[in-house]
C-alpha cells in the first residue's frame, strides 16, 4: 500500500488506513482475494477505493484495464450499466452501520407487501403457490 498522504481523490483528502479505522491486515486480505480473482481469469483487473469519515484510506489498482491490456490505470473510467443494486446495497449497509437496519430482519418489517410472499413448489407435474414459511417448514 503506497503512502497516499499527498493525494486527494474526488476532493477527499487521503489518510493512513488506521487513522480512519481500517485494518491494514484486512486490506491485504481484500487485495489478495482480488488478485486470486484476476489470476483465475474471472476479471482482467480491479480498481478499489475505500473512504471513511470523508477521507480516503485505501486505493489499489490491480491487473489489466481489459483482457488484452493495458495495465489498470489509477484514473480508469468504467461503464456500469445497472447501478440499482450497488446504490441500494450502499444505502442498506450505511443503515446497518448506523444500527438502523439489521440484516437478520425480515424484509416485510420494512416493506409490508413482502409479508405474504408465495413461492412456487413443483410436485410431479403440478406447480403450486404456497406461503414461503409453509414451504420452508415442510423441508425441515
Amino acid at each position: 500500500m503506497a503512502d497516499m498522504s499527498s493525494h486527494a481523490f474526488a476532493g477527499l483528502p487521503a489518510s493512513r488506513p488506521e487513522e480512519i479505522g481500517l485494518s491494514r491486515a484486512a486490506l491485504k486480505r481484500l487485495t489478495a482475494a482480488m488478485e486470486r480473482e484476476i489470476a483465475a481469469g474471472h476479471t482482467p483487473g480491479a480498481s478499489m477505493l475505500i473512504a471513511r469519515h470523508g477521507k480516503v484510506g485505501f486505493v489499489q489498482t490491480l491487473g489489466l484495464l481489459r483482457p488484452d491490456g493495458p495495465p489498470m490505470p489509477d484514473d480508469a473510467i468504467f461503464r456500469i450499466y445497472s447501478m440499482t443494486k450497488p446504490i441500494v446495497t450502499v444505502a442498506a449497509m450505511t443503515l446497518v452501520e448506523d444500527g438502523r437496519l439489521l440484516v437478520t430482519d425480515p424484509l416485510a418489517k420494512y416493506i409490508p407487501a413482502f409479508a405474504e410472499v408465495k413461492v412456487g413448489v413443483e410436485t410431479g407435474d403440478t406447480f403450486e403457490l404456497v406461503r414461503r414459511n409453509a414451504r420452508s417448514r415442510s423441508r425441515t
